[in-house]
């Protein structure tokens, strides 16, 4: 029973770096696919990561709607943003909060986040 074990972690991690780079994909982070820059990839990787780690589709579900729901709060902010100072000088920051908010809601994904406890 431990080979089958070691399948299913394998396969898991997989499909759990397949939804990373969709989502990285979505973001415009990783290059050179054609689904570069097409955020419907996003919502679909966050999907696939989210149901692989918890095995649950409500939650993916749920944190997809969130994800949109604050898309479209703050991406009109962030358009005032760039029409009074320039996408150059907002570049890097929005990239950054982006980065941190993704990586967050990657490490929140593990079932043992905050606690961490070892089992």
């Amino acid at each position: 029973m431990p080979t089958m074990r070691l399948i299913r972690n394998l396969l898991a991690l997989l499909v759990l770096a397949i939804g990373a780079l969709w989502s990285l994909q979505g973001l415009g982070i990783v290059r050179g696919s054609f689904m570069t820059d097409q955020t419907q990839w996003l919502y679909i990787g966050i999907v696939t990561m989210l149901s692989q780690l918890r095995d649950e589709y409500w939650l993916a579900g749920a944190v997809a709607a969130t994800f949109t729901f604050a898309n479209a709060i703050i991406a009109p902010q962030i358009s005032r943003l760039v029409d009074k100072w320039g996408q150059s000088r907002l570049l890097i920051p929005t990239t950054a909060i982006a980065i941190v908010a993704f990586a967050l809601m990657m490490m929140a994904a593990d079932p043992k986040w905050p606690s961490c406890r070892r089992s």
